[in-house]
């Protein structure tokens, strides 16, 4: 049997259990096919490992006693969003949200109320709650350093001397 020298021979898809005879133009067309699904499930890979490690971060400032520097929830969306490579604007628009008003989120300027947290749990995959407990913290950690010194007038043994 005379071989083509126009024909690349392939060993077949696998699980099939046959073998083929590409031309060089299908050769091309099914490599270039796999080379961009792989293109795409990379960036996808990489997308979600992302978002896995911004998930980390936010579950370890809830999980932090002593935080050194706050990081409001704002910041983490922000995280989230650049890691998707999507435009705020696009994003905002997406959500329902005005591009101005996903800017005050952003900054910290707006806090994320529960109907958005819940719409970015369909997103990310996030307890709507964290973003709630973070901002609850932050609160406190404002409270604290405002009304340091008073409140450090207040203790058990101090209660327990004006009664006894």
């Amino acid at each position: 049997m005379k071989k083509n020298k126009n024909l690349i021979p392939f060993d077949g898809i696998i699980g099939t259990g046959k073998s083929s005879n590409w031309t060089p133009q299908e050769y091309d067309e099914v490599s270039s096919a796999i080379l961009k699904h792989q293109k795409n499930r990379y960036s996808d890979e990489k997308i979600n490992g992302e978002l896995s490690a911004i998930k980390l971060l936010m579950g370890n400032y809830l999980l932090e006693e002593k935080i050194e520097k706050k990081i409001i929830a704002g910041t983490f969306l922000k995280k989230l969003i650049k890691a998707t490579n999507i435009k705020n604007k696009i994003f905002a628009k997406y959500i329902g949200l005005e591009e101005s008003n996903l800017s005050s989120i952003i900054s910290g300027r707006r806090k994320i109320n529960m109907e958005l947290a819940l719409t970015l749990e369909q997103i990310f995959d996030i307890n709507p709650s964290w973003w709630s407990e973070i901002q609850l913290k932050n609160d406190f950690l404002d409270l604290k350093k405002e009304k340091k010194k008073n409140v450090k007038k207040y203790s058990l043994k101090g209660l327990l001397k004006k009664v006894g």
